[in-house]
């Protein structure tokens, strides 16, 4: 039987990791035709493409079907731009991003999971998703750039249909009027920040220049459109993720909560294992031989981060869960020029809700028989996790 590979078929999304494993040992070039494209998927070959935007291009999408982006105008961004104008981009936005910055977040991030842990325990149930690991991000991200509190919430319902367009032609609409409102909003508030100064992050990226030169709005719209698309749904799939991961290994869950200073490493392998973002696209700027295999200039190239993360060659018994594992690198953020710019508030939010989690919550049962994935084919995560707690 002929191996296909589709990250649009719902059965792959729900268990991908074989069809990875086919593809690192017997296609480590596959070409996917009805969607057009390639897919790399051992470790060393994302890993080098990745690093290498000179012949492997983001400024020409990231997913195999951009069309719903484009019809919405929200390219280019900085996440699809490449050096040296992804260089100027960044170089800017960091003014705004520091580490100070995501570090003073620490306290409202506990505020807000121990407030969630709390509602939780006096319910006796919820979900885990819909309670905490969507509004937690969802705030964060939402205070960060400095959107009034009562406008948060609609960030995760147009972000989750915004990834939801790598899943198939019927989910395009969606995904493109999630594009335009939250576009539509940003562009909104922007303008509103240029009329009327205030020091939150799109404030202050709109003041800030590099050697002369300033953001545009196009600049700001495209990095709020990166952060909320981005990172909402990242984030929620690391806490959900790492939760089901705890509680088919009980006593590391205990491990945790007794010894929190463990808790960072134990994310990267949550993040290894259970990689959030499965893969994002290329486009070759030239012909590229790899395995015996051609690939054209002008080529959408999938790079399966989440294959690599799993790849045998690079991590030792990789399908097995290893908080002491340590891994120098791994692909969940990237890798090179467009390494994750929100990897430090994805880390810290997670940090933080495995701490209070690992301590507050007590006796707990996620009901995986009634849990409910997103329908993404390049995040992987849930849109429902029924909790039972006491």
């Amino acid at each position: 039987m002929t191996f296909v590979y589709d990250p649009e078929d719902e059965r792959t999304q729900q268990d991908p990791y074989p069809a990875y494993r086919r593809l690192r040992d017997e296609h480590p070039v596959y070409r996917q035709e009805r969607l057009g494209f390639w897919a790399l998927s051992r470790f060393d070959d994302v890993f080098v493409a990745l690093r290498d935007h000179d012949v492997f291009c983001s400024s020409r999408g990231l997913t195999w079907d951009p069309r719903s982006a484009e019809q919405a105008g929200i390219l280019p961004m900085m996440v699809t731009t490449d050096p040296p104008d992804h260089t100027k981009l960044r170089k800017l936005i960091n003014r705004g991003f520091t580490p100070k910055r995501v570090a003073d977040l620490e306290p409202e991030v506990r505020a807000i999971v121990v407030d969630a842990i709390a509602r939780l325990q006096r319910g006796g149930q919820g979900d885990l998703i819909t309670d905490l690991g969507a509004p937690l991000p969802t705030a964060i991200i939402g205070r960060f750039l400095g959107v009034p509190e009562g406008d948060r919430m609609q960030f995760h319902e147009w972000a989750t249909a915004v990834v939801g367009a790598t899943s198939g032609s019927e989910f395009q609409a969606d995904a493109m009027h999630a594009a335009v409102g939250l576009y539509g909003y940003f562009r909104e508030l922007t303008q509103r920040r240029r009329r009327e100064p205030v020091a939150d992050l799109i404030g202050t990226l709109i003041a800030s220049e590099v050697d002369g030169a300033s953001l545009t709005d196009d600049d700001v719209l495209g990095f709020c459109f990166n952060i909320i698309t981005g990172g909402v749904e990242t984030t929620t799939s690391l806490v959900a993720n790492a939760m089901l991961m705890m509680q088919a290994e009980p006593a590391l869950g205990r491990r945790l909560a007794a010894e929190p200073a463990c808790i960072p490493a134990a994310i990267e392998e949550f993040l290894r294992l259970e990689t959030p973002v499965q893969g994002l696209c290329r486009t070759t700027t030239r012909a590229v031989t790899l395995h015996d295999v051609t690939i054209p200039a002008g080529e959408k190239v999938l790079l399966l981060f989440a294959a690599g993360n799993r790849d045998e060659r690079e991590f030792p018994d990789p399908d097995r869960l290893d908080v002491d594992r340590a891994p120098e690198r791994h692909l969940a953020f990237g890798q090179g020029a467009h390494y994750c710019i929100g990897a430090a508030l994805a880390r810290l939010m997670g940090r933080v809700a495995l701490e209070e989690l690992t301590t507050r919550l007590g006796p707990h049962q996620i009901d995986e028989s009634r849990a409910r994935r997103l329908r993404a084919g390049v995040v992987r995560g849930y849109r429902s996790l029924p909790i039972a707690v006491g």
